[in-house]
């Protein structure tokens, strides 16, 4: 036997929530419960009759009927008694062998004692009912299709499943067998569901195949998704038309009148709410003849969900369009080419449409080039365990628009692929757009592969997008991509994202195509991969963005940059982090680099990479490189761990030790150009260094001037090719490093950052920490400017310091310009502006004129900005003038966002910078800005103010012009802000004038300026309050006159008088002496009076005059000097009139003896206070006079006793008598002078005729003159009395060769290489000339060969003869008689032929030759061709041909027209050109504008005429090219302006085609005929709208006038060139004169627009694509909306009220009525539009409405007051009042009964005719109580009167409970 074990706990059940999918109790569940209740029951024996195949054991009696194996029980119970008296069951051996148990062996004999006695155990038993665990089972089966269900209380019984929750789409006729399409089976499952409000749409293991499917309504391709339907059919009479299923409201209900959906209310009322056999529809206006009228059910809740039983797993779906086997679960396969599963399509939310989507445990696949899954609105949308496959390149995965929550979760989604790989797609794995603002949406464990965006956003702003724990791999466009819209807050989390083996742009895009409004507000990423080799682009590229926060990224092998933020749309970057992330290629630089801090006498240091010889390491000493062998060792040479440095010197403590590989650059060996490099995307992507032949140090290379690359753009694995100009000489190492740009365009922060080094292996520099290593390698700027970032802070770690680079929040603004100028009273002292006020009283200037002087700056004033009023400190003098400005910057090259800032600003007003408070303690914003304005600015204002602090009123600097500060903003100690320059190591150089400032102080200056004074010389030290050094305080201010300075003691110092004591007694002694030396201290003795010695004044003496330094009278005045030691020399310089001489006299004398002479200088003191200069001097030991202005022994003249005289390092001027400068050497060019004092050459003469003379000294009179005269250069030589012979000779080493010769006599001579023979000579005497002899015999004798440029021959008939000297009588002569001239060429006896050829000195080729014959070739360039033929014998010219066949035969072109100067027009003419099918042609050149026009037959469209043109500035044959065509007439006939007629128009048409864009065709064939405009398109086949194909990758338009009168418009989407357009009609004109838009016809059931020419309008609008038919939009006040006129009479209109609700006038008739709506209601109103209170009645005895349906009762007036005559029932109306209880009938309503019959309901009411009894009986009237109504009217067709009674029932019953 085997037991029944529960699986499926369905009490459990009993406590989910209602509608929650888990509460149902699945088929699957039902099987496996079954299944292991069979396999119990199965091994049991039925009660009845059971079977047994083994031993019963009971523990209990058994009590039967019958026999037991044919006996009587009963009757052998007394053997049955013997046998258990007798029987011994304490035996083991005897209970086993009776099939018995002892109590010994059970292991749990409690169970077994506990088993129930009433289960057979047999192998099959049955179960009466059967209770596991807390759950009671059914003890009988249910029907086909019920299933257990539980009712909570323990209970479980079989039940048919709610249709409301569950559907089996294989009920419905669904195969999934993979090859049947299933979409009828399953579209109908669906509208079932729709009609049913069923939820759960289950799909069964299988392959279901289907086209479209739909969940929403569509009154042509899903008309059956909505309730119960009833369709009639209008005859213009009947209003009331039934419906037969129960509604709960009457909104439960669509109508619609020939598809047109009608309005409740407005159109119709319904009543039958709330009855299970249903109720009617009445028309407010019965519908007319003919119209179709549906009243369909629209009532459920738009839940669905897709339940399926599994999804594809990824290694499957992935292949599955080469391996179909791999199908299994639920797959649904859409067949469409368009769309697969349509949520909803329109993007309005509808009553019938879902509103609520799910799939669960599902696989979706479509090979479509839409979505597999669209949704325009749908505002909840989930996916579960669900796998998504598009086969289409062209295709999508989802579209999600419109929803307010969207959740995917452990879904795959993967475009394209065949085997595995991904393939080309132009879709999106999930397309997400909204129209409104809202929105949350989760996409989570999921992976989507292989589309072209991975997420794209197209639309709207939404709130909250996050991806989590997601791969998104393999897009060529983009990961996720705002294409368009804005999302808000954008969440990656656990992302991973790759592409393997195709190239994407970024995995994030946040700025759309550059045009879109397209942001990403705020992103934060965490814990993410990204895999970047095959990324062209920044792998995160935002724009406009509010903050960015990206944590713990692992980034590997970025390609290009990381992260790029842009600001074009105003709203910049104000937060951003980038923390903790690690950027990494393939290797890391650290492991082939160390850096060590000495300790002292180190000198082992370790190095841990791999090196394989000695020369790859390289040893750098604080900055020095070290030899080894000589400064070290090297142990670990092939060890992958490395080795250690051995110093053979220890280090010094602190000593910098690098140790590095330079190993990875390239060895140029002889004259290698081509390198291999990493590879790259564009060629700056590569930076290129060459080692400068150190080993060590590298110089950068330049792009295009030093190399080139190529091999571009190549993905991952391959590599690009470096290309030097130039090989870079042998032995050097090349470097090529492809850097990555870690951050471009705004910076956010950057903290802890692992920066990446190596790529690939490939080259890096030497030293990391250069400035051309690491620094280039991770770019922390934007390289597409240049502009560079704080390069020097990259590779700073960790949260302390300058480590954070975001700036965003800098901003620049500028000052409002304006001046106001005032000419005030005397006294006044208030003035008010007129300008907007600025940001500071500091931007306020104040200027001062006084009477006739001009405006001057002061600082003493106030200024209230609010009132604009300025107050100065003293009041205006008469006639002086005021002015007030302020001004504004303009030309600020600086942007907000920026670091750097080069501000100029140049006109009044001046600029101010403020940097903002972020409240951040050590945020570090570090900002530069200089000032770059012009010291000599006109700027009132020319200096920047930088401010900052909470409320950015404070300055912290101001620039002047040409001043820069570097500023660190840091909030430190929680409030306070922090501002400093630069630490200078350093001395600070400050020029003249310029200050440091200390504190704000005021405009006018600074608390404390230190700066040098450049106009007094003066260092100064200006405060504007006291001044303490060392602690002592120094006054303020001057004292007054001979007052001293004074200290109290305590460190104050003051001015103060002192007298009485001391030195001032001086003045009272009239005969004051001194006791001792008198020491004057560095002072003077001043005054008037004498000073008279009689002692020695042993001292230096200082004598300074007003007039005379020294003043000595005397007969003989002289002052001597006199040494003190023995020799007693001495100077005297006295005045001495005897010597002959000036008065004045120098004399050096040598003791006491005034015969003896010595030397005298003369000597000055520099003005910089060096050392003595000497003046003159006379050197006595050499006997000379010198002059000089340099130091002793640096002569610059000299005199010598012998009269010589010297100069040396100056120039020598020697002046005529009038001191004209005649002579002038000038020394710093070595050039003289004479008449010049600028000479430019050596020597250069300037006279009226300079002249040089060469003259022999022997007396001979023999001499030369070279002389200038008149411009020209004379040389002229003498010989005695004779002329003299001219030479011209050359030094041959030895001695002087003659080259020429002018004799005396005139003859010329020029002379051969040995100087000695006679080559030219002219002899003067017979004007002959001789080459080759000294004899010439005629006028030009040449004895040799003659090779002339120019011969001329003058007589009267000249002849030049040329002849072969070999006697054959070959003769060449050139002969001139009577004006000609002839060439005669003889061969002997015969003509000769003339050949003119010539050379280039290498070949000789051939111009032209004159045959024997006659005949005349001229030959082309190569000197073998003959362009030119003139054939004698037929007297015919060829071009380009040598057998003419005309009198012109041209191969070539003809060319008319001027072709000189510039501004002539050129013409040429084509005639079959060279043959090849030119056609023909004319040029037409102008050289004025440069431009050629072409007429004629084009060279690559020779079946056509064309007129072209192009811009050239010489003739050029591709003028006649089609691209340069203006206008082409085909053969054909068509015709192109700007472009070929395309040549497949169909043969019945004409068309004029301009550009590509617009065609005019025409088409006439018989009776038919037609004419149309058109956009890119073109007819290729027999009609207009057949066989249209695309001109352009664009959109089409058609414009049609057909024969039938018809003008037809027509658009089509964008297609590609060549591809058939599909046409849809937009409007026509019909022959009639009806304009239809949106349709074709004029059927009124058909959608679309139609204006008959009658004045007939119809509007048809299908519900499921656009919704309201009809809109009226009225502007400004209210009014009228619509207005109905009945034969110019009013009748009715519509208008609008408080501009909010719309009120309808039924009849404008004084009296009249209407509706109106209200909050929650609808209002009666009057004729006019008024509110109606209790005016108006809601139908009438005669026009009932038939039933009312509402929430509530009817609301009476029943205000006291309202009301009067209140008083208590009468005994009589009380007596009424109880009989009226009497009075309630049942009745059925004859109309009911006349349209239903036996159908028509029973009804409860009373009787009116009975109420008016019961008053009449007690002796009162009904009529007088306003629960009774009797009205009475004539009919209008019979003219009968009628009545009809009635009863207010409210009142009745209230009259009646007052008789209870």
């Amino acid at each position: 036997m085997t037991d029944y074990t529960k699986t499926t706990d369905f009490a459990a059940k009993d406590s989910l929530p209602s509608g929650d999918s888990n509460k149902v109790i699945r088929g699957t569940e039902f099987d496996t419960e079954f299944n292991n209740i069979a396999t119990a029951s199965a091994t049991k024996a039925d009660l009845s009759n059971p079977s047994f195949q083994g031993d019963v054991s009971v523990a209990g009696n058994i009590s039967v009927s019958g026999t037991v194996d044919g006996r009587d029980v009963a009757a052998d119970g007394t053997k049955l008694d013997t046998v258990e008296t007798n029987a011994d069951v304490t035996d083991t051996a005897n209970v086993t062998a009776a099939g018995a148990v002892m109590d010994s062996e059970l292991t749990d004999e409690a169970a077994v004692k506990a088993l129930d006695q009433g289960v057979a155990t047999t192998d099959s038993p049955t179960f009466a009912g059967a209770t596991l665990g807390a759950v009671t089972y059914a003890a009988t089966d249910g029907t086909d299709g019920q299933v257990l269900t539980t009712d909570g209380a323990g209970n479980a019984t079989f039940e048919a499943l709610p249709d409301s929750l569950y559907l089996n789409v294989k009920d419905f006729g669904a195969t999934g067998d993979g090859s049947t399409d299933d979409t009828t089976a399953i579209q109908n499952a669906i509208n079932h569901a729709s009609n049913n409000e069923i939820q759960t749409i289950f799909f069964p293991d299988g392959h279901y195949k289907y086209t479209t499917l739909r969940l929403y309504h569509d009154a042509v391709d899903n008309p059956d998704f909505q309730g119960e339907e009833a369709t009639y059919t209008g005859d213009n009479s009947t209003a009331s038309f039934a419906y037969t299923w129960p509604i709960e409201k009457a909104t439960d209900l669509r109508v619609k009148v020939d598809g047109v959906t009608q309005e409740l209310t407005t159109d119709y009322t319904v009543s039958g709410v709330g009855s299970p056999s249903g109720g009617s529809v009445t028309f407010n206006t019965a519908p007319g003849t003919g119209l179709s009228i549906s009243i369909s059910e629209s009532n459920r809740d738009g839940r669905f969900v897709f339940l399926g039983t599994g999804r594809m797993a990824i290694s499957d779906i992935k292949f599955l369009k080469t391996e179909p086997n791999r199908i299994y679960g639920s797959v649904l396969e859409s067949t469409s080419g368009g769309q697969g599963i349509i949520v909803e399509p329109t993007g309005t939310f509808s009553g019938t449409d879902a509103r609520n989507f799910r799939g669960q445990s599902m696989t979706f696949i479509a090979d479509n080039t839409g979505y597999i899954i669209t949704s325009e609105s749908c505002p909840g949308i989930s996916f579960n365990n669900c796998s998504f496959k598009q086969y289409n390149t062209g295709g999508s995965g989802l579209k999600i628009r419109n929803a307010w929550f969207f959740t995917m979760d452990q879904c795959f989604i993967f475009g394209p692929s065949g085997d595995g790989e991904q393939a080309s797609n132009t879709g999106d794995g999930i397309t997400g757009a909204t129209g409104f603002f809202a929105g949350l949406w989760n996409v989570s464990n999921c992976l989507i592969d292989s589309f072209s965006n991975g997420i794209r956003w197209t639309e709207g702003t939404f709130v909250n997008v996050s991806v989590k724990s997601t791969a998104i791999q393999n897009c060529n466009n983009h990961g996720f991509y705002a294409d368009n819209g804005t999302i808000q807050q954008l969440l990656f989390d656990n992302v991973y994202q790759e592409n393997t083996s195709v190239r994407g742009r970024s995995f994030i895009k946040g700025d759309g195509n550059g045009t879109q409004t397209a942001q990403i507000r705020n992103l934060r990423m965490t814990s993410s991969f990204m895999y970047g080799p095959y990324m062209t682009g920044p792998l995160v590229d935002l724009d406009s963005v509010d903050s960015i926060d990206c944590e713990h990224l692992y980034v590997y092998r970025p390609r290009q940059t990381f992260l790029n933020v842009t600001d074009t749309k105003n709203n910049q970057l104000s937060s951003g982090k980038l923390e903790n992330c690690t950027f990494t290629t393939d290797q890391d630089v650290a492991n082939y680099y160390v850096n060590y801090t000495a300790t002292a006498s180190q000198t082992v240091f370790a190095y841990r990479f791999k090196i394989t010889n000695v020369n790859q390491i390289v040893v750098l000493q604080n900055g020095t490189k070290l030899e080894e062998g000589t400064d070290y060792t090297v142990s670990g040479v092939g060890n992958s761990t490395g080795g250690d440095i051995t110093l053979t010197t220890g280090a010094t403590s602190g000593d910098n030790i690098k140790i590095y590989s330079p190993s990875t650059a390239v060895t140029v060996s002889g004259s290698t150009t081509v390198f291999t490099g990493p590879y790259a995307q564009v060629a700056t992507d590569l930076v290129v260094y060459v080692d400068d032949g150190t080993g060590s140090n590298y110089t950068l290379q330049t792009l295009t001037t030093d190399y080139t690359v190529s091999d571009l753009d190549n993905v991952d694995g391959q590599t690009s090719t470096v290309t030097f100009t130039t090989a870079p000489p042998s032995g050097r190492s090349i470097k090529i490093i492809r850097p990555i740009t870690l951050l471009t365009g705004i910076l956010p922060s950057a903290n802890n950052i692992t920066y990446p080094t190596f790529d690939k292996g490939f080259y890096f520099t030497a030293d990391p920490d250069a400035a051309t290593s690491r620094r280039e390698f991770i770019r922390l700027y934007d390289i597409t400017t240049g502009t560079k970032f704080l390069p020097s802070y990259v590779d700073i770690k960790g949260t302390t310091g300058i480590s954070k680079f975001g700036f965003g929040d800098t901003k620049v603004v500028t000052v409002p310009e304006g001046t106001d100028t005032f000419t005030p009273s005397a006294g006044e002292r208030e003035f008010t502006y007129t300008f907007d006020s600025p940001d500071s009283t500091s931007r306020i200037k104040v200027e001062r004129k006084p009477s006739g002087g001009s405006f001057t700056e002061t600082f003493d004033f106030t200024v209230d900005l609010t009132t604009k009023l300025v107050t100065l400190g003293t009041a205006t003098a008469v006639d002086e003038e005021v002015k007030i400005s302020t001004g504004s910057p303009y030309n600020i090259t600086g942007t907000e966002g920026r670091t750097y800032y080069d501000l100029t600003h140049s006109i009044a007003g001046g600029l101010a910078v403020f940097i903002s408070d972020t409240n951040e303690v050590n945020d570090g914003r570090l900002m530069v800005i200089k000032n770059n304005e012009a010291s000599t600015s006109s700027s009132q204002f020319d200096y920047i103010q930088v401010y900052n602090n909470d409320d950015q009123s404070t300055v912290i600097a101001r620039l002047s012009p040409g001043q820069a500060g570097l500023f660190v903003m840091d909030k430190q100690n929680g409030d306070k802000f922090r501002y400093a320059g630069r630490i200078f190591t350093d001395n600070l150089d400050l020029a003249d004038n310029q200050k440091i400032e200390l504190g704000r102080g005021t405009a006018s200056g600074r608390d404390m300026e230190i700066y040098h004074d450049g106009t007094s010389g003066e260092n100064r030290i200006d405060t504007l309050a006291g001044l303490t050094i060392d602690g002592i305080t120094y006054p303020t201010a001057d004292g007054s006159a001979n007052q001293v300075l004074t200290t109290d003691g305590s460190g104050t110092l003051s001015f103060a008088n002192v007298s009485g004591v001391g030195i001032n007694a001086v003045v009272d002694d009239t005969t004051p002496q001194l006791g001792g030396d008198l020491d004057l201290n560095s002072h003077d003795i001043t005054g008037t009076g004498n000073l008279d010695f009689t002692g020695t004044i042993n001292t230096v003496l200082s004598v300074d005059g007003s007039t005379e330094d020294v003043f000595i009278t005397g007969a003989t005045p002289a002052l001597e000097f006199v040494e003190s030691d023995n020799t007693g020399s001495r100077m005297r310089m006295a005045w001495n009139t005897s010597s002959g001489f000036s008065p004045t006299m120098y004399q050096s004398l040598y003791g006491d003896t005034t015969s003896t002479y010595g030397s005298i200088n003369i000597q000055t003191r520099a003005s910089d206070g060096s050392g003595n200069q000497v003046v003159y001097a006379y050197d006595s030991i050499n006997d000379r006079n010198w002059w000089g202005t340099r130091a002793a022994g640096d002569v610059a003249m000299q005199l010598q006793s012998n009269g010589t005289f010297n100069v040396r390092g100056g120039d020598v001027v020697f002046e005529d008598s009038s001191q004209v400068d005649k002579f002038y050497w000038d020394a710093s060019t070595s050039r003289l002078g004479l008449g010049r004092t600028n000479p430019a050459e050596e020597i250069h003469i300037d006279a009226s005729i300079p002249t040089i003379r060469l003259q022999d000294s022997d007396g001979t009179d023999q001499y030369a003159n070279i002389y200038q005269s008149g411009g020209t250069t004379n040389i002229y030589t003498r010989n005695g009395t004779d002329y003299g012979d001219f030479y011209i000779r050359r030094y041959n080493g030895t001695d002087l060769d003659i080259s020429f010769r002018v004799q005396n006599n005139g003859d010329i001579i020029f002379y051969g290489d040995d100087g000695s023979t006679q080559g030219v000579k002219f002899d003067a005497s017979t004007n002959r000339l001789g080459i080759g002899t000294t004899l010439p015999s005629t006028t030009l004798d040449v004895a040799g060969t003659v090779t002339a440029n120019d011969l001329t021959l003058s007589d009267t008939q000249p002849v030049l003869k040329l002849e072969d000297s070999d006697g054959t009588n070959q003769t060449l002569e050139v002969l001139t008689s009577a004006g000609a001239s002839f060439l005669t060429a003889r061969n002997g006896s015969s003509n000769g032929t003339i050949n003119l050829r010539r050379t280039d000195g290498t070949t000789t080729k051939r111009t032209m030759q004159v045959q024997s014959s006659g005949d005349i070739a001229i030959y082309a360039d190569d000197g073998t061709t003959k362009a030119l033929y003139w054939d004698a014998s037929t007297s015919r010219l060829g071009l380009g041909i040598t057998n003419p066949a005309y009198e012109l035969d041209v191969y070539s072109t003809i060319h008319i027209g001027n072709d000189g100067g510039s501004g002539f027009s050129h013409s040429r003419l084509i005639l079959d050109s060279n043959g090849a099918g030119r056609g023909a042609g004319i040029f037409s050149h102008n050289q004025v504008n440069d431009t050629e026009w072409f007429f004629g037959n084009p060279y690559d469209t020779p079946d056509s005429f064309a007129i072209n043109r192009q811009s050239t500035t010489t003739h050029a044959d591709s003028t006649a090219n089609k691209t340069n065509s203006l206008v082409t007439v085909n053969s054909s006939g068509n015709v192109g302006i700007g472009v070929v007629p395309e040549t497949d128009w169909h043969s019945n048409y004409t068309a004029l085609q301009v550009n590509t864009g617009g065609a005019l065709a025409s088409y006439a064939s018989g009776t038919t005929f037609g004419t149309a405009i058109s956009t890119n398109q073109r007819t290729t086949g027999d009609t207009f709208v057949n066989g249209n194909k695309y001109i352009a990758n664009a959109a089409a338009q058609l414009y049609l006038q057909d024969n039938g009168g018809n003008h037809i418009w027509y658009n089509a989407a964008s297609g590609t060139a060549d591809a058939t357009i599909s046409w849809n009609e937009r409007m026509r004109i019909t022959s009639s004169g009806n304009l239809l838009v949106g349709k074709t016809g004029s059927a009124f059931g058909t959608a679309g627009t139609e204006l008959q020419a009658d004045g007939a309008v119809t509007i048809t609008r299908s519900g499921s694509t656009g919704g309201t038919p009809f809109f009226v939009n009225r502007l400004a006040n209210d009014g009228e909306l619509a207005a109905f006129y009945k034969d110019t009479v009013h009748v009715g209109s519509i208008r609008s009220r408080s501009g909010l609700v719309s009120t309808i006038i039924l009849d404008p008739r004084s009296d009249g009525s209407g509706l109106t709506g209200s909050t929650n209601g609808l209002l009666p109103v009057d004729e006019n539009g008024s509110i109606s209170d209790d005016g108006i009645d809601l139908g009438s005895s005669t026009a009932r409405f038939r039933d009312i349906y509402a929430g509530n009762g009817t609301i009476q007036t029943s205000d006291r007051n309202e009301k009067q005559d209140i008083e208590e029932l009468s005994e009589a109306e009380q007596r009424v009042a109880v009989a009226c209880k009497g009075l309630l009938r049942k009745f059925r309503w004859k109309s009911a009964v006349e349209k239903k019959g036996d159908d028509a309901r029973i009804h409860f009411g009373i009787i009116a005719q009975d109420l008016q009894d019961a008053f009449t009986a007690e002796g009162l009237d009904a009529g007088r109580y306003g629960m009774f109504i009797n009205s009475t009217w004539t009919d209008e067709e019979t003219g009968e009167e009628r009545s009809r009674m009635g009863v207010r029932y409210s009142e009745l019953l209230a009259f009646i409970i007052s008789a209870i």
